[in-house]
């Protein structure tokens, strides 16, 4: 250990502890045997839990011992369980001692109260237990898990646990499981009128006075800016449809339906040429929803919905030659929270605060990333280039080796900046997010209508997502880190043209995901999949009604 003196031994002293181990080891060996003998002729007498518990007060971490330990106790006379309880409690206890963390000890315990415990002052003195633990270690989250079956069962009341999660937050700030536990409770001491599992806004307004005061404390502890990204959490987005895409075949008529959030039960109105005609929905993704119609010629398509609000969305086919029609959401409501004024006014208060803390504490990786969601969450248009500055200052100066948690978020922020501007100035079904440096591709399914998409010169390693946009004919995907095409682009009916030069491409199976498409053009240019002996030739073998570029 640190700090201390290494003292010498002699040959003789390793000697004598060597023969102190395997005396120790031998008697370990027997009893253990012992009871396996006597669990296997089903001896379940005193002696058993002797055994057992001589092995259990020095190692309380071997799971089939408390397992045999309750095979044992459940054999036992009803008129002995008040008498055994109270024992494996103490037991229990002793082990506890030994290791304040097993997960064996705290589990028989738990067992123990759930099956003979009746009593009020038994569930007090369990509640008492868990102040002493805590006092000793107040992050310790068997403690903590403990301690809310505990509560469940005792009938504490939650104001009660609320103030208690204050004091081991103000005992110390950087008790994560206190900030945790304080996170369960503060929906049941202060519940929304509307939503009775999310905080009041007016409890929100207090926590982040609280957390406020932690952060100024100390910048550097994570427990407390967990709690603050917790907080900011419980501001709801919006479930509404974002996109519909309506697609005429031969036969029918395929109705698509793009929602915010996924959804395990999917419910709306369809309306084509004013009737209302019963579907049943069907999803491949639980945010994507589909319809087969008899109505080929069908002229509207009015989708009516009531998730957060009720919302209708028309597509309108305007001559018998379309066979595609889509129609969108206001672009507003894509991404953006429901706050209310006064909800804003904390967040920009806030905003200013962590401002001040980042001018005293310059490179603080917690209030840098804190920034970004605040201003995400007020108005991500207009803080847009300082959110991507400081996205940037994290993933290339701040905080690199988390680079790529960065990198995602990052991503994901430019790509609802770019889906949204679509949305509200939509002229023509071109994606272009090219020159992002984006390492993986969001909300795909918002954008099912677009008919060709560039992503060149990023750092994709997939094009993962892009199964989504169901109507796309031109993808063009150069300069990334892409090394293999998943089989789920095989859904893409409409894709035609697939641009792949400078990539990672070193194999032909790397290819085996283009199997059944309808492409006409493949490039390949610059990747090292050309050093492969006759690869145009079997290329060209694999996929002959393909113009392929090397």
């Amino acid at each position: 250990m640190h700090g201390r003196v290494k003292v010498r031994t002699t040959a003789e002293q390793q000697e004598a502890k060597r023969k102190e181990r395997e005396k120790k080891l031998k008697t370990y060996q027997a009893i253990h045997a012992k009871i396996f003998e006597k669990r296997a002729n089903k001896e379940y007498d005193d002696e058993i839990l002797e055994l057992t518990e001589k092995i259990l007060t020095s190692d309380p971490d071997v799971t089939t011992l408390w397992n045999i330990r309750r095979e044992a106790i459940e054999q036992r006379d009803n008129s002995e369980h008040v008498t055994i309880a109270k024992h494996e409690r103490r037991l229990t206890e002793t082990c506890l001692g030994v290791n304040p963390k097993s997960y064996c000890a705290w589990l028989h315990r738990k067992w123990i109260m759930m099956t003979y415990a009746n009593e009020k002052e038994e569930w007090d003195e369990e509640i008492r237990l868990c102040d002493v633990f805590l006092k000793y270690d107040e992050r310790n989250f068997h403690c903590w898990d403990y301690r809310r079956f505990v509560v469940s069962k005792a009938g504490i009341e939650s104001e009660k646990e609320f103030e208690f999660s204050m004091k081991k937050i103000m005992d110390n700030i950087s008790n994560y499981s206190g900030w945790h536990y304080r996170s369960k409770l503060l929906p049941l001491v202060h519940p929304d009128p509307e939503n009775k599992e999310r905080p009041a806004e007016s409890a929100l307004v207090k926590e982040y006075e609280l957390v406020q005061n932690a952060v100024f404390t100390d910048p550097y502890d994570q427990s407390a800016w967990f709690y603050h990204r917790w907080l900011l959490g419980r501001v709801e987005s919006p479930l509404i449809i974002s996109c519909v895409l309506a697609e005429k075949n031969d036969n029918d008529l395929l109705v698509h339906v793009s929602l915010t959030k996924p959804v395990d039960v999917f419910s709306v109105v369809l309306t084509i040429d004013g009737v209302e005609c019963p579907v049943e929905w069907t999803s491949s993704a639980s945010f994507i929803w589909q319809a087969r119609v008899d109505a080929k010629t069908a002229k509207e398509i009015i989708v009516r919905a009531e998730f957060s609000a009720k919302q209708e969305i028309a597509v309108t086919f305007t001559s018998d030659e379309e066979t595609l029609g889509y129609g969108l959401c206001d672009s507003l409501q894509l991404f953006r929270r429901k706050k209310t004024q006064s909800a804003d006014a904390v967040l920009t208060s806030e905003l200013e605060s962590c401002q001040q803390l980042l001018e005293l504490e310059p490179g603080n990786k917690w209030t840098l990333l804190t920034l970004v969601f605040l201003m995400e969450a007020i108005d991500p248009i207009g803080h847009k280039d300082t959110i991507v500055a400081h996205l940037v200052d994290l993933i290339s100066v701040v905080d690199p080796c988390r680079k790529g948690y960065y990198q995602d978020l990052k991503s994901r922020f430019v790509i609802e900046r770019v889906v949204e501007s679509i949305f509200r100035n939509f002229r023509n079904p071109i994606l272009d997010l090219k020159d992002h440096g984006l390492s993986r591709l969001y909300h795909m399914h918002h954008v099912s209508f677009v008919t060709e998409l560039d992503v060149s010169n990023n750092c994709l390693s997939s094009l993962s997502g892009c199964q989504h946009l169901l109507n796309l004919s031109v993808l063009i995907a150069d300069k990334n880190q892409i090394a293999e095409i998943s089989s789920s682009l095989a859904r893409l009916s409409r894709l035609v043209r697939l641009s792949l030069n400078h990539n990672k491409i070193s194999s032909i199976e790397s290819l085996s995901g283009l199997k059944g498409m309808k492409l006409g053009y493949l490039s390949l240019c610059h990747n090292p999949l050309r050093s492969i002996e006759d690869v145009k030739t079997v290329l060209r073998t694999r996929f002959p009604l393909l113009t392929l570029e090397l």
